[in-house]
């Protein structure tokens, strides 16, 4: 191993074990196990950051990254300090966790382009589904005429009562006078969507709510520190 590389062994805003996660279940798509090599997770840091992955990144050992004290760091597809990926390659998944914060799924099937993001409050007040699509764009020219979007399961905002001051700051971030406690994170996504000028018949939104249905992972509902684990990858076929 070389001297400037380290195992980084745990990711997430709880710690959680990377090795745990992958372990803790099959994951089966078509009624077939997928090989979890080809599974890349982001640490998931409640930010805006977005990492565009290419065939480089699928077929080195490990994705190269730097940490916040500048140390070069590689973990096999762990995506490090980022909450979004965007990428044009084939038979691989990328993953999103979350136990309350809303998993979005972003498709262009002209362009063979998928993006995934993670977007709880900090994510969505920073509009992070704003920055997949541009990348989208700018990188692989997709058309917004052409992007499926898909909003999957969260808290709803009848659940998600938070302080004033979080309110205020989130609401004033996104330009939005009417300060609400109760945040409605899907509609923000939604309409962000909307400003980036994605079709109105192109984004699914998902009426389940992580924190009343008991088959979903909440924290709001009992601090728990598991999570689900949605997929999204195009296959060659």
């Amino acid at each position: 191993m070389r001297t400037d590389v380290k195992i980084y062994k745990f990711f997430g805003d709880k710690n959680q074990d990377y090795d745990e996660i992958i372990q803790s279940g099959c994951y089966v798509d078509r009624d077939k196990t997928i090989d979890l090599s080809k599974i890349f997770f982001m640490e998931q840091v409640h930010s805006d950051q977005v990492y565009t992955l290419t065939v480089t990144d699928v077929l080195c050992e490990g994705v190269l990254n730097h940490d916040v004290s500048g140390e070069l760091i590689q973990e096999k597809n762990i995506l490090l300090a980022c909450d979004g990926i965007v990428s044009n390659q084939k038979d691989i998944y990328l993953a999103i966790k979350t136990a309350d914060c809303f998993p979005i799924f972003l498709y262009d099937e002209k362009k063979a382009i998928i993006g995934v993001a993670h977007s709880g409050r900090e994510g969505t007040k920073l509009q992070i589904i704003a920055k997949i699509i541009d990348m989208m764009q700018e990188i692989y020219h997709c058309s917004t005429q052409d992007i499926i979007c898909e909003i999957g399961p969260g808290i709803c905002h009848q659940h998600y009562q938070v302080s004033p001051d979080l309110a205020l700051d989130f609401y004033q971030t996104l330009s939005i006078s009417e300060v609400d406690y109760y945040l409605d994170l899907q509609k923000i996504i939604y309409e962000t969507a909307l400003k980036k000028l994605l079709q109105p018949q192109h984004i699914i939104t998902n009426s389940i709510c992580t924190f009343e249905n008991t088959n979903y992972y909440s924290y709001r509902r009992n601090q728990i520190l598991k999570r689900q684990v949605s997929l999204l990858g195009m296959e060659n076929v």
